[in-house]
């Protein structure tokens, strides 16, 4: 099998082809069903090369977004005399890029392996977004924050957020953490009433941050270069008049019922009327916080859009990137909220993104963009 590149240095600009490095390291997990004498081997020599998995690399495709979704890569390899062998639970790394600059793309554990009759392989790996998915718990915590939440749960899984929320994230008096969902859906949930976005990085470290505060531009894409295609959409209003409504007030230790005032705050106006009901907000700036992150999810999907760019590991959920010269207008800032990176012999490595406008305003600003 050739090596990677499989492209001269010819190619046109947008038509990368990549070097890849992947690294298999062995867990001594279960083979899935192919045999202990690869599990040996493996165990004795630490894992195949990369260069012997990059040779008999087919194709790779790569899923990521926000929670609650569950990232994962799928490697196809050719199973050719010589090719490498790896079992359940074996942990790898993925890394792409131009053969002076290879950056790292993903990281995870095997979870699926496919043999097939037509002498391939795929290996299917995923990160800690697959593993919180499965993950479920009946615990409660108390006078605690959004993130130290966030925090003190995943931390049973060994994770532990890298947090940027530069809005209000006061102590809430209880969260419940029950096995009626998964510990991914619940974070994803509690991220959503700060107006948060939660994911793993190429590193699979959990970063927690606000919707609109991602910083700068990690990349440029100018149309007819490595701009492929740019599908933006504009579409009719998610949602109008937006209402908030929390449990009951608490006061000196006592829930006051009957002369307490409605504990609501309200967003925007018109229709369609959105109502949220969240019983353990009970502040006004919890629920002024958690108004205006509907009003924000709504405005993102009025013009969630679809993009094809020349492959770039920069490029994952909480990223923003700018696009240039359009010719129907849209230059600015869009933020990644969905990556696909694809890479074969015929197409070379690309990347399909799904982004919505960045106005790098924050939640405060939300009042006046809908």
């Amino acid at each position: 099998m050739p090596g990677l590149p499989f492209f001269d240095d010819t190619a046109p600009s947008p038509v990368r082809a990549p070097t890849v490095e992947i690294t298999i390291s062995s867990s001594g997990g279960d083979s899935g069903g192919f045999g202990g004498m690869a599990d040996a081997a493996s165990g004795l020599l630490g894992g195949a090369s990369a260069a012997s998995w990059a040779d008999h690399l087919l194709s790779l495709s790569l899923h990521q977004g926000f929670a609650p979704n569950v990232d994962y890569i799928d490697l196809l390899i050719a199973a050719t005399e010589g090719a490498p062998e790896a079992a359940l639970g074996d942990e790898g790394t993925i890394a792409i890029g131009a053969a002076d600059a290879v950056e790292d793309l993903f990281s995870g554990s095997i979870i699926a392996i496919e043999r097939r009759g037509d002498s391939m392989r795929r290996y299917r790996l995923s990160n800690g977004s697959h593993s919180l998915a499965q993950a479920r718990i009946n615990q409660s915590v108390i006078d605690m924050s959004v993130q130290d939440a966030i925090s003190h749960a995943a931390s049973q899984y060994n994770y532990s957020p890298q947090a940027d929320i530069s809005g209000s994230d006061d102590l809430l008096p209880q969260i419940v953490f029950d096995d009626s969902s998964t510990l991914w859906d619940h974070f994803a949930y509690l991220a959503g009433l700060r107006g948060a976005n939660l994911w793993f990085d190429a590193t699979d470290a959990l970063q927690l941050a606000d919707q609109l505060e991602q910083g700068d531009s990690v990349a440029t894409f100018t149309w007819g270069e490595d701009l492929l295609e740019a599908n933006l959409w504009q579409r009719s209003a998610h949602s109008g008049a937006i209402t908030a409504f929390g449990g009951d007030r608490i006061d000196g230790d006592f829930v006051l019922r009957k002369e307490a005032t409605p504990n609501r705050a309200e967003q925007g106006d018109g229709l369609p009327a959105r109502f949220y009901r969240d019983g353990l907000l009970q502040t006004q700036q919890d629920l002024t916080t958690r108004a205006a992150a509907a009003a924000l999810n709504g405005l993102r999907q009025t013009d969630l859009s679809e993009l094809l760019v020349s492959g770039s590991a920069a490029l994952g959920p909480g990223r923003v990137i700018e696009l240039a010269s359009l010719p129907g207008g849209g230059d600015g800032n869009y933020l990644i909220h969905r990556a696909h990176h694809t890479f074969d012999h015929l197409n070379g490595w690309r990347t399909h993104l799904s982004v919505s406008e960045a106005s790098g305003g924050g939640l405060g600003a939300v009042g006046g963009l809908i």
